[in-house]
């Protein structure tokens, strides 16, 4: 694996590594040596937790064209949805700006319907109340060891996520384990709100994505037209599917 690009920056004396390494077509981030994400510019899907951040927008009802990214990384899901869902307009809010410049200048995301602001995303989402269809909540910050959240997924900020949703709009929020998942779906708030919750995981990974659907959607049809639509897509994505759902209500 060659290494591409290299960068440290110390804040509060932390110091952070960035590096960006290839294998073969394949980019990926790491940060502090942990593997942060990973893009092929030919390939459909990216493999792991990253496709989780796409997939579950396929099981909704509507079409997907405007799609709020809170916290960019890499930018491995924008070229998801804009190949996977053909999203015509992608805003990404991202804090830290080295993670924006890795996105455009190393993960190829800039071009016709993406933007990407570098700005605080809760106070962002506070100030802001535009409609999109999915709203992807995959906020961490860099830590000494492995990255955590730098924000309280209390009921204030799953109603400020949910004032940027149309009638049938659809969150997307990445976890560190399951038990954070639950406790978010099963928030008093959060059910009045949605109609159905479909938690998401993949082998390898210990993170889980919970998906909120504010009209009603089904995991097992929705997993059977996800599918179908990525094997028309490309059928050797559809192959290396690996992934498991499941209906909280």
């Amino acid at each position: 694996m060659a290494l591409l690009w290299s960068h440290n920056e110390t804040l509060n004396d932390q110091l952070t590594r960035y590096e960006v390494r290839t294998a073969g077509a394949t980019r990926r981030l790491y940060t502090n040596g942990a593997f942060h994400s990973q893009y092929h510019p030919q390939r459909l899907l990216g493999g792991g937790i990253w496709d989780l951040l796409t997939l579950p927008a396929l099981f909704g009802r509507q079409s997907v064209e405007r799609v709020l990214l809170l916290g960019v990384g890499g930018g491995t899901a924008i070229h998801q949805y804009q190949k996977v869902c053909q999203a015509e307009t992608i805003v990404g809010i991202e804090l830290n700006p080295v993670h924006i410049h890795i996105a455009e200048q190393l993960f190829d995301c800039h071009g016709e319907g993406i933007e990407l602001i570098c700005a605080d995303a809760c106070q962002w989402v506070s100030e802001h109340s535009e409609q999109f269809d999915v709203v992807v909540d995959d906020l961490f910050v860099d830590g000494e060891d492995d990255p955590f959240r730098p924000n309280t997924l209390d009921t204030a900020w799953m109603q400020a996520m949910t004032r940027q949703l149309g009638d049938e709009g659809i969150i997307i929020q990445n976890h560190l384990d399951l038990t954070s998942a639950r406790l978010v779906a099963s928030q008093h708030w959060v059910k009045q709100q949605f109609a159905s919750a479909i938690l998401f995981a993949t082998p390898c990974f210990e993170n889980v994505i919970l998906a909120l659907y504010r009209a009603s959607t089904a995991a097992t049809t929705g997993r059977a037209s996800t599918i179908a639509h990525i094997r028309a897509l490309d059928a050797g994505a559809a192959r290396r599917l690996d992934f498991q759902t499941e209906q909280l209500y």
